[in-house]
């Protein structure tokens, strides 16, 4: 189905979340068809709109909120956790923060709500050291990781409403410049070693 202008902007951004999360459950390891009504399958988690959109709102001060909405266990298909954040990202005094992260373990797959920014990937992160281990990003949010004060060599790319971006783990990624005077994004986070705890 082409995404032409008859489809509203919203039902575009279904279908790449939908291609996007697809594209996250069959990298995560094969799917069995075989023998699925004798095991226990699961049930779907829903993170509703008006939630996300709450957590966008959120009242919070810090430049990059970054807010876990839910992580569930996928317990029949490889033993690994997904989690689904919001994050809002604001421009400070006309300027982006420093923005490159390189995940050890997670894989992420953004997909812009609003805003538009220069996405940056690849590349080498400049004057990079490890998250501390018991920090609140390592142990809730993003799990082991490098973190730096920008990218060098990466690939830039212009981002905006309704696009997804894949994030496969290790790789310097980040935000180098925040065109609007903010972006908001939900990212879904595959985690094959099950570092993010699970949330009820």
């Amino acid at each position: 189905m082409p995404l032409t202008s008859e489809y509203s902007q919203r039902e575009r951004a279904l279908v790449v979340t939908i291609i996007a999360m697809s594209i996250a459950v069959t990298s995560c390891g094969t799917i069995r068809t075989t023998g699925l009504s004798k095991r226990n399958a699961g049930t779907a988690t829903i993170v509703r709109h008006s939630e996300i959109q709450l957590i966008a709102e959120w009242p919070d001060t810090a430049i990059v909120f970054d807010s876990v909405a839910r992580a569930v266990a996928i317990r029949n298909a490889g033993e690994y956790n997904v989690a689904l954040a919001v994050v809002r990202r604001e421009r400070l005094e006309d300027a982006t923060p420093p923005d490159a992260l390189a995940h050890h373990d997670i894989t992420e797959i953004y997909h812009i709500v609003e805003g538009d920014a220069v996405f940056v990937s690849g590349g080498t992160i400049v004057n990079g050291s490890e998250m501390a281990a018991n920090s609140r990003g390592v142990r809730r949010i993003v799990g082991p990781s490098v973190r730096g004060v920008a990218i060098a060599g990466g690939r830039s790319i212009e981002v905006g409403p309704g696009d997804a971006i894949i994030v496969p783990p290790d790789t310097p990624h980040g935000f180098s410049r925040i065109v609007s005077q903010r972006i908001v994004y939900t990212v879904v986070r595959v985690d094959p070693l099950r570092r993010l705890p699970v949330t009820p």
